[in-house]
């Protein structure tokens, strides 16, 4: 069993802070404690560069990312901020590294709030130091390893490409057997983004599906794709993302390569590992069905989970 009776538990004073105040104030207090301008404080650039300046004031959010994570020097410079204010987060009050910050809503700034206001009280600055902010209050008492990952099955689709360094090279030859899909206005796009299994499992993966596991345990609710995607992998399922796009064969390009991930890309956590099925279609609504509409159907197969923003029927569902 994992211990957490040391940890520092920050988990009731972010809930205080959150059932104290609205929005702007969480917003107006923050930016009286760092000393910016609050009417500033509306996306992620600005509160990552007011956290960092008050609690890490010598370290430059971009190069603080670009040193610590391979191959950051090509992400955008949002993705870049975003991450930088998730570690810092992850430091400051064990905000989980696989709670990405994306659109600012009120219960990230009750998170900024309580990093700011945990500096000010010196507490440590290291993420072994707490419990996962995000976990249900009480379902630390299951905190356990989570289950085994040795093997993988069998990948239920096909493969268009592996993502790797001849990438670009073998989709172009791919593209040219099937025009269609290059010359389409429209597109379906599916991604294989099973995590790597045994020692090569990233930490993120590891920790959240702990989690996720101690939060069934309990008895709460899993909520949001990326918390349902480590109750799949919990089941050895293999994790699929089904996108639509104008131009889908240049759009899955720049999504593999990153230029277009929002900081809260499902993607970011679940990296691309082998591109699988392109569709051409020929309006947006029938991109946007057929989304729908395939995730759907690979939910069905037997062990695997897919992510689309046009689900019809909750994945959890099919496990």
């Amino acid at each position: 069993m994992a211990s957490f009776k040391d940890k520092i538990d920050l988990r009731e004073d972010i809930h205080d802070l959150y059932d104290n105040n609205k929005e702007d104030e969480l917003q107006e207090k923050l930016g009286k404690r760092t000393g910016e301008d609050p009417s500033e404080l509306t996306s992620v650039t600005p509160n990552t560069n007011a956290l960092f300046n008050h609690i890490l004031p010598d370290e430059d959010p971009l190069e603080y990312v670009t040193q610590r994570r391979e191959n950051a020097a090509e992400w955008t410079d949002l993705r870049k901020r975003g991450t930088a204010l998730l570690m810092l987060l992850n430091l400051q009050i064990g905000r989980p590294k696989y709670e990405r910050v994306g659109q600012i809503r009120k219960p990230d700034r009750a998170d900024f709030l309580m990093a700011a206001i945990a500096h000010d009280k010196e507490y440590e600055l290291s993420s072994d130091a707490y419990m996962p902010t995000t976990l249900p209050i009480g379902a630390e008492q299951y905190w356990d390893d989570p289950p085994s990952r040795t093997t993988l099955p069998e990948q239920h689709l096909d493969t268009i490409a592996h993502v790797d360094e001849r990438f670009e090279s073998n989709l172009t030859d791919w593209l040219s057997d099937n025009t269609d899909v290059r010359d389409a206005d429209y597109g379906v796009y599916v991604l294989d983004c099973t995590p790597p299994t045994g020692l090569d499992e990233p930490e993120s993966i590891w920790l959240l599906r702990r989690d996720v596991q101690a939060t069934l345990e309990f008895g709460a609710d899993i909520e949001g794709s990326i918390k349902k995607a480590g109750v799949a992998l919990n089941e050895n399922c293999r994790t699929y993302y089904v996108g639509m796009a104008e131009n889908p064969a240049d759009r899955v390009v720049a999504h593999i390569e990153g230029a277009h991930k929002s900081v809260t890309d499902m993607t970011n956590l679940f990296s691309p590992v082998v591109l699988c099925e392109l569709h051409p279609c020929e309006t947006e609504d029938d991109a946007e069905e057929l989304e729908g509409e395939r995730a759907d159907e690979i939910n069905n197969m037997d062990c695997a989970f897919a992510h689309s923003d046009q689900l019809s029927v909750d994945p959890l569902e099919y496990l």
